[in-house]
């Protein structure tokens, strides 16, 4: 594991994507929890399963057709639009939620947030061959992904904590 992440990460473009890819990961959990945490706020358990579905839902119809377009383009504006499009959705959603804006618009945004994030992970797997240099260095660049995807599945709820402890959020 720390051999395969130090070769990817020997690459530059390698390194990019996998810290973009990082980055994802963290965003997306701590979006998720925060969402979650919003819609109990609002109402209770029913609210946080009927976001939940709200968010799933569209983003598992959409992310086939999200995937087949951005296959289309080039590994650059492939990976700017599949991390592009997650950032500025999420920006909206924050934005909504500093208003303190009613629960459905937050709900549409994060719901376009959700479907947005399905573009990640199928432009990041399918960049990863373009950006190494040596086959060695994308099977080291695939065995990392599972590492960094796994400590942004940690950190992104440990940033919601560290949130919720330090501020009323």
């Amino acid at each position: 594991c720390v051999n395969a992440l130090r070769a990817a990460l020997s690459e530059r473009a390698l390194r990019r994507a996998l810290l973009a890819f990082l980055s994802f990961n963290i965003l997306e959990e701590a979006v998720w929890l925060g969402l979650l945490l919003y819609a109990h706020t609002v109402g209770g358990a029913s609210a946080v399963g009927a976001v939940a579905v709200a968010q799933l839902i569209p983003a598992t119809l959409l992310a086939p057709v999200t995937a087949t377009w951005l296959d289309r383009h080039s590994v650059r504006t492939g990976l700017a639009f599949a991390y592009g499009a997650p950032a500025a959705t999420t920006l909206v959603v924050a934005v909504l939620l500093l208003m303190q804006a009613s629960v459905v618009p937050i709900v549409l945004a994060a719901v376009v947030q959700s479907a947005a994030v399905t573009m990640c992970r199928p432009a990041h797997y399918a960049a990863l061959p373009r950006l190494s240099e040596l086959p060695s260095h994308l099977v080291a660049a695939n065995a990392a992904t599972g590492t960094v995807e796994s400590v942004g599945v940690l950190l992104g709820p440990l940033t919601v904590t560290v949130a919720l402890l330090a501020w009323d959020v």
